[in-house]
């Protein structure tokens, strides 16, 4: 609720607590004793120096979950002192000592208003204790129940809307909360390869994006790896395609073993996946492709239907001046030319084909 230094939004409790010290140095001059326009005063001064400090010197949340019911309390403390002033429970300004209530409100929290409707009701008996020295008991006993059957009206209104407030801003909170964990799903989904798990090309395009933007700004190089299963058809021909979607899953999963947590693994096309490996230059991308290949052999092995199914990875590694595309079309360049002989009979399609 409160705000810390340099905050200029005026709370709706700061700002009702201006409005009645306001109030208060306006009627300073219409009581008939000195004590009295000296009470008013003196509550003005308290009042502005607890705006001063508690929403504009302490911060935020300096109290944790009781932020708002030790500024009520001290609200109310400061009013209970307008009370001595100015009449005790006869005050003509008794009004003001029941707004330290109703601003709970704007808490949420109930157990704020229960704790400053208590603090109150005492401090009304107190002052009580202090006028019976000098007002008729029975009429003072009379005006004390009225006084705490007001503040207890007040209190239970202030309640209730306390806690009809703390319950709809709970349902907004999980609404919101809910919204964005679907609004965080949805991204993912749209992030991501379904067959693999790993990045999709959209996912792709923005690291790439991001890591040329990086290494322009900081000068330091990062690495592609394009890894290409070998002869994929011929396993899906012998196999079925369930072993296809096995081999590029095993591949996925060598990957995303061995590159680090902030490197991108990504699915580009049928058979080939894309590895963003950030601030890193050759000898870490050889380091990390040498890991992969022994990782990939090892799931293939593992499986009767994928033994023998082997991974081809080119690499390069950024320079300046040189494009995401330019350096993509290197690492793919790279991998072809590191293909089995066999297959470099073939035609290789183009990216733009892929």
């Amino acid at each position: 609720m409160q705000g810390g230094i340099g905050h200029s939004r005026v709370r709706p409790t700061e700002l009702a607590t201006i409005a009645s010290a306001i109030f208060l140095l306006a009627t300073a001059g219409s009581p008939s004793s000195a004590e009295e326009r000296i009470g008013l005063l003196a509550t003005f001064g308290l009042l502005i120096g607890y705006v001063v400090v508690w929403y504009h010197v302490i911060p935020i949340g300096a109290f944790g979950r009781a932020h708002a019911t030790i500024g009520g309390g001290i609200v109310q403390l400061i009013a209970l002192f307008m009370l001595f002033m100015t009449g005790g429970a006869t005050s003509p300004w008794f009004v003001f000592y029941l707004l330290p209530v109703l601003a709970t409100v704007f808490s949420y929290r109930p157990t704020t208003t229960i704790v400053i409707a208590t603090l109150a009701a005492l401090g009304l008996v107190v002052v009580a204790s202090f006028d019976a020295r000098s007002a008729d008991p029975a009429t003072l006993a009379e005006l004390l129940i009225v006084r705490l059957v007001g503040l207890g009206a007040i209190s239970a209104m202030a309640f209730t809307i306390t806690r009809s407030m703390r319950a709809h801003r709970q349902e907004m909170e999980q609404g919101e909360a809910q919204l964005r964990a679907a609004l965080a799903v949805t991204e993912k989904a749209a992030m991501t390869d379904p067959l693999t798990g790993v990045h999709n090309l959209r996912a792709l395009e923005q690291a790439l994006a991001m890591a040329t933007k990086r290494s322009e700004r900081d000068q330091r190089p990062y690495s592609l790896l394009l890894v290409d299963v070998d002869r994929l058809k011929d396993v899906n021909d012998r196999s079925g395609h369930a072993a296809g979607d096995e081999a590029l899953r095993a591949v996925a999963n060598a990957a995303t073993d061995v590159v680090r947590g902030y490197d991108t693994v990504a699915r580009s096309g049928g058979d080939e996946f894309v590895i963003v490996l950030h601030d890193a230059g050759p000898d870490v991308a050889r380091t990390i492709t040498s890991r992969i290949q022994g990782r990939a052999r090892e799931r293939f092995n593992g499986d009767p239907q994928l033994t023998g199914t082997t991974i081809t990875i080119g690499m390069a590694t950024w320079r300046h001046g040189i494009s995401a595309e330019a350096l993509l079309a290197e690492a793919d360049a790279a991998m072809y030319e590191a293909k089995p002989r066999r297959n470099h009979s073939m035609t290789r399609p183009t990216l733009a084909e892929r």
